[in-house]
């Protein structure tokens, strides 16, 4: 299933960024899989459910207890509907749902990849370009600089299967994505256009730069998990989306 390729996508490639933020932590217990980067913000520390677990309860507490022991605040992404007990057991325990994000997928090679001849997009590996990236993430996902600059670190740039792109406007850096491979398909990540520069085309051309560099090397799928404000522009490029939604329970 699509819906399946792209879940497991995505728990591949948070599985990728523990292992180049300094600090990141990955661990699995019954089902779960812990992914924690332990910076400072709790959007980059979250744990998933692969697979179900034999003991809902158990594996809820063991969750809760890895997050607690790291003076972290709890969350689990679900998918929804998939496992109604533990669903249950967070509503109980007063987690309560604060993201929605549909599934998209896009076959690759697209067929509708076209995007504004008035944005510029290269992949990322100078040091300016990557203090760029992060500047733009750092002010669209409301990150504090310090927290972005260790989210994307230089080694991030040498991690196999995985690419990072810089979109500039007129010479003005002002929108970002990456691309990261797996079994499962490509993942277009980071997406982010700065507001001064929304409605020029800037999310449109760098997805579209990081998807062709994904089906170049192989990939026959794309996947994401976008915003609501975003969902429009990915279905005009070729996006379809799933009925699967992921929802994200926090404490």
């Amino acid at each position: 299933m699509l819906a399946d390729r792209a879940a497991r996508g995505l728990h591949a490639h948070w599985r990728a960024q523990c292992g180049y933020v300094a600090g990141g932590e990955v661990a699995e217990h019954d089902g779960v899989l812990l992914t924690v980067t332990n910076l400072s913000d709790e959007t980059l520390n979250c744990a998933f459910v692969p697979d179900t677990p034999a003991d809902p309860a158990g594996a809820v507490d063991w969750c809760v207890a890895e997050f607690e022991r790291r003076r972290l605040r709890p969350g689990m992404e679900l998918r929804a509907g998939r496992h109604p007990e533990i669903e249950a057991l967070l509503r109980g325990r007063g987690f309560t749902v604060v993201v929605r994000r549909p599934a998209m997928t896009m076959p690759l090679p697209a067929g509708r990849q076209a995007g504004s001849d008035a944005v510029e997009v290269r992949e990322v590996s100078s040091e300016a370009d990557l203090a760029a990236f992060r500047a733009i993430q750092s002010e669209v996902f409301d990150l504090a600089p310090p927290v972005a600059e260790a989210f994307l670190p230089r080694a991030a740039l040498d991690v196999p299967g995985i690419r990072w792109f810089l979109a500039t406007h007129d010479g003005v850096a002002c929108g970002t994505a990456g691309a990261t491979l797996s079994e499962h398909g490509a993942g277009i990540v980071g997406v982010a256009t700065l507001p001064a520069y929304r409605g020029r085309g800037v999310g449109r051309t760098v997805t579209a730069a990081a998807a062709t560099w994904a089906a170049g090397m192989g990939a026959d799928l794309a996947w994401l998990y976008p915003s609501a404000m975003a969902q429009r522009m990915y279905e005009r490029l070729g996006f379809t989306t799933l009925d699967d939604v992921a929802q994200v329970w926090v404490a």
